[in-house]
């Protein structure tokens, strides 16, 4: 028989309330069910993650300087804070810093991405070249989001692993089929959930 994976997926603002509360991971925990949980970049009803990035791309290609590009980061960042903060009731400082961490990753990804420049993958998208391959822009606030749960989840003694899509698109994906690279594509993050899920 095979196992059961149960499989939960949250929006923008629920994403947030799941960070205050992670019960329903809780419950299927108890009860020896493997979960994915699928989580969308985190927002408010005043603040949208991704909007805010898909302005980080078109400042980028508007030649705006390195110093806003970052000062609109340490915006997006600030609001992660915030959420933490307001949402969790413990000691949130490991959590910060982790995030904290992250962000200077990404600004160091972008500072050193081809002489700075940024690559528009499709409407409303923009990727930077790091060395691991190209890294969506605009996926930073999924990846974010993904990170911020596997550490609030891990927090309730769950051992929650966050599966990293970082290289997943090929650096030829625009001379690529759309049925080819979409196939590629579902190899590739099938291989990488598997590795996590039977770990």
């Amino acid at each position: 028989m095979s196992e059961v994976i149960s499989v939960k997926k949250w929006g923008g603002e629920n994403a947030a309330e799941l960070v205050k509360s992670p019960r329903n991971v809780l419950v299927d925990h108890i009860n020896g069910i493997k979960q994915a949980v699928i989580v969308s970049a985190i927002r408010s009803s005043s603040f949208n993650t991704t909007d805010k990035l898909i302005e980080v791309g078109e400042m980028i290609k508007s030649k705006s300087s390195f110093l806003e590009v970052k000062s609109k980061l340490i915006e997006i960042r600030d609001f992660h804070f915030s959420i933490i903060d307001e949402k969790l009731s413990i000691d949130t400082n490991d959590i910060k810093d982790f995030i904290n961490g992250i962000f200077d990753n990404l600004i160091l990804d972008i500072y050193k991405s081809s002489e700075y420049k940024i690559f528009p993958t499709k409407e409303n998208d923009y990727s930077i070249m790091t060395s691991s391959g190209l890294r969506s822009l605009v996926g930073f606030g999924e990846e974010l989001s993904a990170y911020v749960h596997e550490k609030v989840i891990s927090g309730i003694g769950i051992d929650a692993k966050f599966v990293n899509l970082n290289g997943v698109v090929p650096e030829n994906s625009e001379r690529l089929k759309e049925q080819e690279l979409f196939e590629r594509l579902s190899r590739e993050i099938s291989t990488r959930v598997e590795q996590v899920l039977c770990t």
